[in-house]
């Protein structure tokens, strides 16, 4: 056999130039010196494949490997990239099918040097450039022996999902070749564009950036760096660049209470946690029956902010009567929009309109007070509301009378819905209360009606003209009351003789100074009584003498007998008593010492004493009473024979008395509402009551209406066992009629009725009409 043998091919490579170090330190991907390009060259090209791989530690080949093709070309370059300085060791070491056909080439080496001091010494451009480790800074017009840097753009701090506006990178000096830039960060920042080629003579590019957080991230502060790569690669910097992410701006609505209908609604307030750079707007999105205005600055219908605030503010109108809850939904809009969140959707809601309930008409007689009537609201108001009344005269259409009132004059509902007035006046006649409202609340509400009442002669030409006040004072009214023995006013006068019977009443508190020598000078009880009444003298008969009470002259304005004793009520509002005590009906325990009744919690207007105990009747309409109680007569629910102590006479609730009367051993009482109650001995029919006809009643019991024809009852007297009652049209008697004091036939009449021999036209003015009636009236 013939052995043909072939020598193996070579591979041949040039020696490697001296590298410097352009930038320290040396990252993985970054950094170190660059050597120029080597080759590699066949002496023929496979027959299958041949990859030859450079193997150099420290160093870093470009590529790694290279790869010949029986149709490829029989030579290849490579680069190398220092880590650090030093001698490197370069191997070349071969694989492939095509292996064995070649000799392996011999090894190389490659000194990197630290930075080259010769790049200080070149003057131009081209020359600087081809000195390895050399660059050109084309702002400074200088070599240097590092890489030159890329400029970034400031990054403004980004907000959620925000995107930068173009961001410029200036390259101090211009693209040789061609440089390829990719952006990379670890995450939480997307660049677009992600990678960009730059060509030969670049000298800027242009990028945008995104920051996206992740959940639950504050600000982010987030690292990215420009990897470089392409033939001048080695010629820059890799530059590193921060940027800042903050979570998006969170805004709320403040919601103001709900408003009514046709009203405007307190201020929807927007507040945010940061302002923003450029000028945003807040649009509420309209809705049937509701339009949206701005407070302060603004455009169109939108609340504007810019970077000098966070807040704003706008109000609702309700324009429709669409009542109920309706959504407040805003739009952004602005340069800066991006940068907020959503603006979480509120709720609020419209209410119908309300309304004042004011009172139906309503009356009252001259010089009374009416009853209290209410004034009400149909609503909470959400801020206080303010009532304002005034009253007009519905015939001159002018401000009613000075004397014709309304009271209060301003209601104030703060937190409530109820009040409550009263009139009062003396001017006959028809007025209109008129409402105006006010206060924040006040287009809350309906325009109130007006509400009307009557001011009525009470007495209409009749008997009497008796005026229903509290604290009714008695000499005035000409109201006297006695007990069993006294002899002030017998009554018996004709009626042509009776024409001074209440001019007779002599004031009290006018000084006396003759009272000294005037009562002892008396004779008898009925004289030192009568200088007591006549001349209004204070004497007092006990122990066989009439006696001058000097203490009480010129201080009691009201006295009133009763059986051996005597009751004075004094200008302060005070009682004091004198005489006989065996029933407790002084009120204390001081037997024939002028003293005053303890106890009494309030002002007392007048007293009415009947034989042996005292009704009190106060400025307030209370009714306070002591002494005996044999009969009932103190009205109170104790089972005693007296007190000592002065009681409480309980009436139903909003009961006040104006009138009082005592009898012998009953007792009688008017109210302000015209009702009568009478208690005490019935033995002779003086209650006017059959039910307890021949015995007794311990409490008040009322006499129905339907009893004096439904007339109301302005005044009463009470003898000794009979009762005397006038209506603000007629009058009535009843009980022992054995002396004719009735004034009608008859003997014990339980049944009011009235009287025969009463004059109705005389004595208009005088609310008695005892001196008309024949037989033994004490009145």
């Amino acid at each position: 056999h013939t052995v043909v043998y072939r020598a193996p091919l070579n591979i041949t490579t040039q020696s490697i130039e001296d590298g410097y170090m352009a930038h320290l330190p040396v990252t993985n991907d970054y950094g170190g010196a660059y050597s120029r390009e080597n080759i590699i060259h066949l002496e023929k090209l496979p027959k299958v494949a041949l990859t030859i791989t450079i193997v150099a530690p420290g160093c870093q080949s470009s590529p790694l490997s290279i790869t010949f093709f029986p149709v490829s070309r029989p030579y290849a370059y490579f680069s190398l990239r220092g880590l650090y300085p030093g001698l490197k060791n370069v191997q070349f070491v071969l694989s492939g099918l095509s292996a064995a056909d070649y000799d392996t080439p011999a090894p190389r080496t490659w000194m990197v040097h630290g930075r080259n001091p010769i790049c200080y010494t070149l003057t131009t451009s081209p020359s600087c450039f081809q000195a390895l480790g050399c660059a050109w800074n084309e702002f400074r017009g200088f070599c240097v022996n590092t890489t030159v840097p890329l400029l970034i753009d400031s990054i403004p701090t980004l907000f959620d999902q925000e995107s930068s506006s173009l961001l410029n990178v200036t390259l101090v000096t211009p693209v040789r070749t061609s440089l390829t830039v990719t952006f990379v960060a670890v995450s939480r920042l997307v660049f677009n564009p992600s990678m960009i080629t730059l060509p030969a003579g670049t000298t800027n590019f242009t990028f945008k950036v995104t920051g996206y957080l992740q959940d639950r991230d504050g600000i982010v502060q987030e690292s990215f760096y420009l990897r470089l790569s392409g033939v001048d690669a080695n010629t820059y910097d890799q530059t590193v660049a921060i940027a800042t992410i903050r979570p998006k701006i969170i805004c709320t609505v403040a919601i103001p209470a709900p408003f009514y209908v046709n009203t405007e609604s307190e201020n929807f307030v927007i507040s945010c946690d940061g302002p923003p750079e450029e000028e945003v707007y807040f649009t509420p999105v309209p809705k049937k029956g509701i339009t949206f205005v701005p407070v302060g600055m603004s455009v169109g219908s939108a609340v504007k902010m810019d970077s000098t605030t966070s807040t704003g503010s706008f109000f609702a109108v309700s324009v429709l009567q669409v009542i109920g809850s309706f959504d407040v939904k805003l739009t952004i809009s602005g340069k800066n929009a991006a940068r907020y969140e959503a603006v979480p959707i509120v709720q609020t809601r419209t209410l119908p309109s309300a309304a004042v309930n004011v009172p139906p008409r309503f009356h009252f007689d001259e010089y009374a007070t009416s009853e209290e009537v209410h004034v009400d609201l149909s609503a909470i108001p959400p801020y206080p509301l303010y009532l304002n009344l005034s009253v007009i005269d519905n015939k001159t259409k002018l401000p009613a009378p000075a004397d014709v009132q309304v009271y209060p004059t301003q209601l104030i509902y703060n937190g409530s819905m109820r009040s409550t007035i009263y009139a009062t006046g003396y001017t006959l006649g028809n007025y209109t209360i008129i409402y105006n409202v006010s206060g924040q609340s006040a287009d809350n509400y309906l325009t109130p009606n007006t509400s009307s009442f009557e001011i009525r002669d009470r007495a209409d030409g009749n008997a009497f003209t008796y005026r229903l006040r509290l604290g009714y004072q008695s000499k005035t009214a000409c109201r006297v009351s006695v007990g069993m023995n006294s002899q002030v006013f017998y009554g018996q006068d004709e009626v042509a003789i009776s024409d001074n019977f209440c001019d007779t009443m002599i004031p009290l508190a006018l000084e006396n100074s003759t009272g000294a020598t005037l009562c002892p000078a008396q004779p008898s009880e009925y004289r030192c009584r009568e200088i007591l009444a006549t001349t209004g003298t204070v004497c007092y008969w006990y122990k066989n003498t009439c006696n001058y009470i000097e203490e009480m002259q010129g201080v009691a304005r009201e006295f009133a007998y009763g059986s051996s004793f005597i009751a004075f009520v004094t200008q302060n509002s005070t009682v004091y008593t004198l005489g006989a005590n065996i029933l407790g009906q002084l009120g204390h325990s001081i037997e024939y010492n002028l003293t005053m009744v303890p106890d009494i919690p309030e002002p007392i207007a007048s007293i009415s004493v009947g034989s042996g105990h005292v009704l009190a009747l106060a400025d307030s309409g209370a009714l306070y009473t002591w002494g005996g109680n044999s009969m009932g007569q103190l009205g109170i629910t104790a089972n005693v024979l007296q007190s000592v102590t002065v009681r409480l006479v309980e009436f139903p609730f909003g009961e006040l008395i104006t009138c009082v009367s005592a009898g012998g051993e009953h007792s009688g009482a008017v109210t302000t509402r015209g009702e009568l109650y009478m208690w005490g001995s019935n033995e002779y029919g003086q209650l006017g009551q059959q039910s307890t006809f021949r015995t007794k009643a311990t409490t008040p019991v009322i006499a129905t209406r339907e009893t004096f024809h439904n007339e109301v009852v302005v005044s009463l007297q009470l003898g000794e066992s009979h009762t005397m009652v006038a209506t603000d049209l007629s009058a009535y008697t009843f009980g022992n009629n054995n002396q004719g004091q009735l004034g009608r036939p008859g003997w014990d009449e339980w049944q009011p009725a009235q009287t025969l021999l009463w004059y109705p036209t005389k004595y208009i003015d005088r609310p008695t009409y005892a001196s008309y009636l024949q037989g033994k009236t004490k009145c």
